[in-house]
């Protein structure tokens, strides 16, 4: 983890905090190793070459950009949390961390076999 995003998350709200650690730990394990910085001011994780993931903390809600359209089957299930056809917004509590890493995975795998 770099300065810059572990900055990020120590400046996040201490009800944003725990939420953003998790989405973040589960974007990373679905792609171990992957670089890491912030982008648009905001922690990204590269999940496959020019593939970023983002998350960003907000007063009531984390953001994560973008989210492209997926598979039916985990279009279906991030379909409550979409805003945009490329946003997601996730509540600070219940956090769907496994849905999001299901999402981090098919992105890299779409992201690989470009």
């Amino acid at each position: 983890m770099t300065d810059g995003i572990q900055a990020y998350i120590d400046g996040a709200s201490d009800d944003a905090r725990p939420a953003l650690t998790r989405v973040l730990d589960a974007i990373r394990g679905a792609a171990p190793g992957a670089p890491e910085k912030l982008r648009y001011g905001m922690p990204a994780v590269e999940l496959a070459p020019g593939a970023w993931m983002h998350v960003g903390a907000w007063k009531h809600h984390l953001g994560v950009y973008p989210v492209p359209p997926l598979t039916a089957e985990l279009e279906e299930r991030i379909l409550p949390y979409r805003t945009t056809t490329s946003t997601v917004n996730l509540p600070l509590t219940d956090v769907p961390v496994e849905l999001i890493a299901e999402v981090a995975r098919s992105i890299a795998r779409a992201g690989d076999a470009r």
